[in-house]
């Protein structure tokens, strides 16, 4: 009987997500925990179940808010494992207001529908996650946030899961 090949092997290592921010490339964890995961997968469902109801996704971002999926202590544990070591770089480069909500809702996006997905948010081009989670993890932001640790099981990669990204120099990742 043959064992099991490693599952890194199978399926390798999730890269951190490099972002070009005032002429530096920060990175931001390539892997978030299972229940950042779930969290992004109820935003999205409920978003979802609005615009298949008749609705907008604003509509369905606002039903999550009413509901109470994305409470104020649970966005701003979201927003620590999307930015990881990233958000003391953003308070480093003094990314605040829209600006950290373009980068919040590209790694939203990134984690739930690709890279591709990603920099159409990235680039105005495309919708963003939602509101609720925007309203969710707006304004939490400071010094300390950023050394919150992520907790929970890795999704994606295993090799990468305790490891937080911080800043290459340069523009190309």
């Amino acid at each position: 009987m043959g064992g099991f090949r490693d599952l890194t092997d199978i399926l390798g290592t999730t890269p951190p997500r490099a972002l070009p921010i005032g002429g530096q490339v920060v990175e931001f964890p390539g892997v978030i925990s299972a229940w950042a995961g779930q969290m992004l997968l109820s935003i999205r469902r409920a978003a979802a179940q609005e615009v298949e109801a008749g609705g907008d996704a604003e509509q369905g971002a606002q039903a999550v808010l009413a509901a109470d999926l994305v409470s104020d202590q649970d966005g701003l544990r979201l927003e620590r494992e999307l930015l990881g070591d990233g958000l003391e770089v953003l308070d480093d480069l003094a990314v605040f207001g829209d600006a950290r909500q373009r980068v919040i809702s590209t790694l939203m996006t990134w984690h739930l529908s690709g890279q591709e997905a990603a920099e159409m948010v990235w680039e105005g081009k495309g919708p963003t996650p939602n509101r609720a989670t925007k309203r969710a993890t707006a304004g939490r932001s400071s010094k300390t946030a950023g050394t919150a640790k992520a907790q929970s099981r890795a999704v994606g990669g295993a090799s990468s899961a305790g490891r937080k990204p911080a800043v290459r120099r340069g523009t190309n990742g």
